[in-house]
This record gives structure tokens, C-alpha cells and sequence, in this order.
């Protein structure tokens, strides 16, 4: 495995999975949806209206907001392409990468999604 200053770190998608999900319970949540049609005959006169109901578990939805502020420091992370010795220590390593890397990796990091591994 790859490490930095010693230590392995990790994407974790399940705490992925849980930044993006809007709702706990969206699989197990049925939802009614109807649609309403208006009837006319040939001489575009109002006949009635016919209803349509469907019943449906609702998808899995994400906040795409998150989904793309996310995505984007993880393009962050993966695109520095600069090389380091990581035997001096971890500030030392990474003392000439850029502050959008820094950020980037700081902040996926206090959100669980860049973990250490043991």
C-alpha cells in the first residue's frame, strides 16, 4: 500500500454514500404519484377528466451541490502530480503542495471521507 509519512490513508465511501444521501429511508419509501387527463370529444368539448395513480418506492436521491463540491476536491487531490519525500514527516512532504491541495485534503479529511487505516 501507498503511504504518506508512514500513514495509509483511504477513500471511504460509505461515509461518502452518507454526505450525499438526502434522506435515511429513501428506498423503503413509497410514494403516489397521480396524473390528472382531461377527456375532450371531436368537437373539443370537456367530456371528463381521467386519473391516474401510481405507487412506487422512490430512488435514491444525492445532493448534488455536495456531490459536486466533493467530487471537485477529490480532482484536487488526485491531480497533484508533484513528487515528495515523505521520510522527513508529513508537514515537510507536503510543504510545496499547492493550498488548493492543502484545503482539498483538510477538508475531506474532518468530513470522514479521507480516512487513516491501521
Amino acid at each position: 500500500m501507498l503511504t504518506i509519512a508512514g500513514i495509509t490513508y483511504v477513500l471511504d465511501f460509505d461515509a461518502l454514500d452518507k454526505i450525499l444521501t438526502l434522506e435515511e429511508t429513501l428506498l423503503t419509501k413509497e410514494v403516489q404519484e397521480s396524473e390528472v387527463k382531461e377527456v375532450y370529444d371531436a368537437d373539443n368539448k370537456f367530456v371528463g377528466k381521467e386519473v391516474l395513480t401510481k405507487n412506487f418506492l422512490k430512488g435514491k436521491e444525492i445532493d448534488a451541490t455536495r456531490y459536486e463540491m466533493i467530487r471537485f476536491l477529490i480532482e484536487m487531490i488526485f491531480g497533484n502530480n508533484e513528487e515528495f519525500d515523505d521520510t522527513l514527516g508529513l508537514d515537510r512532504a507536503l510543504s510545496s503542495t499547492s493550498i488548493g491541495f492543502k484545503i482539498s485534503f483538510n477538508t475531506l479529511l474532518d468530513m470522514g471521507i479521507i480516512k487513516e487505516i491501521d
